[in-house]
């Protein structure tokens, strides 16, 4: 709560102001549609409030009518390594790894 950024961050995994950061072997398993919500943190989360563009209408999400767009990873002012080999973002035309203010290496 203390977090805002990260709290509401877009992603599976959400880091703000590291040095050093070094992410390897990170995977993540997106849900496939429909959806039993029950069994899906960020719908059960309080933390879905922060994104009501999709959580206005929840019927939709757990049918896949609306698939939330997440990174796999989303970073802001951090320096440091990701190794992005088979990372995945929510939806295709999103990519893996969001950045912001960042001097991060991406490595396949």
């Amino acid at each position: 709560p203390t977090m805002p950024w990260v709290r509401g961050a877009r992603a599976a995994l959400a880091a703000e102001n590291i040095r050093d950061l070094r992410i390897r072997d990170f995977r993540v398993h997106w849900p496939t549609y429909p959806v039993d919500p029950a069994k899906v943190e960020l719908l059960c989360s309080p933390n879905r409030n922060m994104h009501p563009e999709y959580y206005n209408n929840l019927n939709k999400v757990i049918t896949g009518e609306v698939a939330p767009d997440y990174h796999a990873i989303l970073v802001k002012d951090c320096y440091g390594l990701i190794d992005t080999y088979g990372l995945k973002s929510s939806v295709a035309s999103l990519p893996s790894v969001g950045l912001e203010n960042c001097d991060i290496q991406l490595r396949d």
